[in-house]
């Protein structure tokens, strides 16, 4: 009589050896998935650093620049009107790293996200009104200058932080009234009528 085919040795061997074969095939596959996986997060988080640092290089410019700005419109600085156009020369630095990386901002956390692309949009709002060239329309660009200067700090202290960097302190900007100088009240000129 003859044996059934699963009783065979043989056919026991090529079973075990294919059942090797697959299960080491579907280690391999699993093993190089989670080895790719964690390599291209390394990939990912190395390019969110890196755009992190580069935005943190723009935006503290820009921030510099809008203190800087402050400073020439501001109340106190005595400022004539042909300031505009001064201030139109200095000018806002241009958002180069924010704009060629906008589809790479999902690489970092929301919030941040969130505080980079509103210091951006201020940072467009009061360019435009810089570029305007209306000195009537100086308290209104003082407003965006201080709104631009105070906005930046928050997204520059979340970046620290993602960086990993200690926490600084970016202060805010501030106008400066007029200030209030004492009068001297000098006598009235004597007329030559009275000598």
């Amino acid at each position: 009589m003859q044996q059934a085919f699963w009783q065979n040795w043989q056919f026991w061997q090529i079973g075990v050896t294919a059942a090797g074969a697959l299960l080491g095939f579907l280690a391999g596959t699993l093993i190089k998935y989670a080895l790719d996986r964690r390599r291209d997060q390394r990939l990912e988080m190395a390019a969110a650093r890196t755009l992190a640092t580069a935005l943190h290089a723009e935006i503290s410019a820009i921030h510099t620049r809008a203190v800087r700005l402050l400073g020439l419109f501001g109340q106190s600085s005595g400022a004539p009107p042909a300031a505009h156009k001064l201030g139109q020369a200095v000018g806002i630095p241009n958002a180069i790293v924010f704009e060629r990386n906008a589809d790479c901002l999902g690489l970092l956390p929301l919030p941040l996200c969130t505080y980079v692309v509103q210091f951006f949009g201020i940072r467009s709002e009061a360019e435009g009104l810089l570029d305007m060239g209306d000195p009537t329309q100086r308290p209104q660009l003082l407003a965006w200058l201080l709104d631009l200067a105070n906005t930046a700090p928050q997204s520059l202290m979340g970046l620290d932080e993602f960086l990993g960097r200690p926490a600084r302190d970016y202060g805010t900007a501030g106008i400066e009234g007029v200030a209030d100088l004492p009068v001297r009240t000098a006598p009235p000129p004597e007329s030559k009528s009275s000598r």
